[in-house]
């Protein structure tokens, strides 16, 4: 399952492990403000902050050769907590697609 392969590699702040997960032409849509990101950009600004990230209860909903569903509590940098749930369209069984939703949690 490419889930555990990413889940372990964000676990340990494995950046590079983690974006073996993505396809080259990969394309990530922010939620909190509608923006796209490319595979280079994830890796720019993923890469410092992955160590700062605080994901709790981290799960796979879903996940077949076309999909990959996950949903989590992310504490971000700033503090702020967020219920995200992540969704991922697979090609090549590389994630090229990524859209995320997020509903803050009061801390």
């Amino acid at each position: 399952m490419l889930f555990n392969k990413f889940n372990e590699a964000f676990d340990k702040g494995d950046i590079v492990g983690a974006a073996e997960c993505f396809h080259e032409d990969m394309q990530m849509t922010m939620h909190s403000n509608g923006t796209s990101m490319n595979k280079q950009e994830w890796l720019l600004r993923f890469a410092p902050m992955m160590d700062k990230l605080k994901r709790k209860k981290v799960r796979c909903l879903y996940e077949n050769e076309d999909l990959l569903v996950t949903h989590s509590f992310i504490t971000f940098p700033n503090g702020s907590c967020e219920a995200v749930i992540w969704v991922g369209i697979k090609r090549d069984g590389l994630i090229v697609s990524v859209e995320t939703g997020s509903t803050p949690i009061p801390n």
